[in-house]
């Protein structure tokens, strides 16, 4: 907990803020101030085309409902892949088109690292904790991976803002706050990814039954019904902002294979257990951009829907110290910690989809789950709440050095507990992947890895189960 006055402490955390806005921009200056463009996956052959064909579409003077240059004309509005509603596409069309369509991807970058290091101020942690936040959360592995997506990297962005933006609402209640909770999960609505719109609801309920509900009294206390309640109208409100995009998609689904996928089409992209690893290690599989063989491709059976999973040996360490030593003095903190494992845990398993039996339970007992696809999506609210226990675990170490003889060594002690265990893991798991045989032939294409005879040392071992 920082001392100071508040405004002192306002202050301190918005040089904090600026410090993480401008790391984002070292990493991304190329995009920002160069001709570099974006190309890989769907980018170069789906999504900058319809900018463009949308820019034509504005700039003739029509209004971009329907596109005469797709499939001898196709609809705008029911597909959600157009981005239609979503202000940042836009700038495609006002801009210069190529840097235009940079920006939707690079200003949410920003948006993932301001949505963090908020999240982690909300829940009572200094400036340094709150960098950490950001920082790592838009750093990881799979947010990374998001910068070739044009649907799913907006919506991950107002994931941590839907959060708090539904924290505001069991705090203060009102029309008002209803009206902002709503607008954020339409904004994420608009961008056209349901199952992240899922997730998001998932966790904004977990975060405010944890600190405004009322355990204790049971589910069907008049807490947990209040908290409940006002989720329930702001997504009211949700729906009906973002009905304009919502009401053509449903008409047009019905016509086409979205309607209800198959359980194969559901779990494709689902993470294998033995990527798990490559959360410790990065590039434990080697690089899924250049051409195979390699080994992820008997692992997922084709290139990975997220390029990178690697979170890193210190954040883990950091969380895993947040989780142990319960240092903290802050009651916000200590229940955000509660909330971070538990959210964490069921997005790594979540994150498996067919690898597990629960595949089989959200498929067929939960219709809605019929309608969306790849597991490997929850890896992005895995990385949120690794990121967020990391910060706990940084403003633990920041206290304990500061908080009399006894409580540096006991923070350092689990900091360096949980430390030699990753390292002894990742030193065990790097051997045993290096000791692997590696593949013998070039001539296997991705998709017929896992079945190539003669691409492994050990045939058929790398199938997934």
């Amino acid at each position: 907990m920082m001392s100071g006055s508040a405004g002192t402490v306002r202050t301190r955390h918005r040089i904090a803020l600026a410090a993480l806005m401008l790391t984002v921009a070292a990493v991304f200056w190329r995009h920002l101030l160069s001709a570099d463009v974006l190309f890989y996956r769907d980018i170069s052959y789906i999504h900058f085309a319809r900018a463009v064909e949308l820019r034509t579409i504005v700039r003739s003077g029509a209004v971009p409902l329907w596109n005469p240059f797709e499939h001898f004309g196709e609809p705008v509005a029911a597909n959600p892949n157009y981005l239609l509603f979503y202000p940042t596409t836009w700038l495609a069309w006002v801009l210069p088109v190529t840097y235009g369509f940079k920006l939707h991807y690079v200003l949410h970058f920003f948006a993932l690292a301001a949505g963090s290091f908020q999240l982690a101020r909300r829940a009572g942690l200094g400036p340094l904790a709150c960098y950490a936040a950001g920082a790592l959360f838009v750093f990881s592995g799979p947010v990374m991976s998001l910068g070739n997506f044009a649907n799913f990297l907006p919506a991950a962005a107002w994931m941590p803002f839907a959060i708090l933006a539904t924290d505001r609402l069991m705090r203060r209640g009102g029309v008002g706050a209803a009206a902002l909770c709503g607008a954020c999960f339409a904004a994420q609505i608009f961008a056209g990814e349901p199952l992240t719109s899922i997730a998001t609801v998932l966790l904004a309920l977990g975060w405010s039954l944890t600190f405004h509900g009322d355990r204790r009294a049971g589910p069907l206390a008049r807490a947990n019904r209040v908290v409940v309640g006002r989720l329930l109208g702001s997504l009211v409100l949700a729906a009906g902002f973002s009905a304009v995009q919502v009401l053509p998609a449903l008409w047009h689904a019905r016509h086409t294979e979205r309607a209800q996928f198959s359980y194969e089409s559901t779990f494709v992209w689902s993470l294998h257990p033995l990527r798990l690893l490559e959360v410790l290690i990065p590039g434990l599989w080697g690089n899924p951009v250049t051409p195979p063989p390699q080994p992820w491709g008997g692992l997922e059976g084709r290139d990975p829907f997220l390029l990178s999973v690697a979170l890193g040996i210190a954040p883990l360490a950091f969380a895993l110290l947040a989780i142990l030593a319960r240092a903290t003095s802050s009651s916000v903190a200590r229940g955000a910690t509660r909330f971070w494992t538990l959210a964490t845990v069921a997005a790594f398993v979540l994150a498996l989809g067919r690898h597990t039996p629960l595949s089989y339970v959200f498929y067929y007992a939960l219709p809605l789950f019929r309608v969306v696809r790849f597991p490997s999506k929850f890896m992005v609210a895995a990385a949120l709440g690794v990121a967020q226990l990391a910060a706990i675990g940084v403003e633990d170490l920041a206290e304990a050095a500061g908080g009399g003889a006894d409580r540096p060594s006991r923070a350092r002690r689990w900091l360096s507990l949980a430390l030699l265990a990753l390292g002894v893991l990742w030193l065990v798991v790097w051997i045993l992947v290096l000791a692997w045989p590696a593949p013998r032939t070039a001539g296997c294409s991705r998709r017929s890895l896992p079945t190539c005879p003669t691409s492994w040392g050990r045939p058929s071992s790398w199938q997934p189960w």
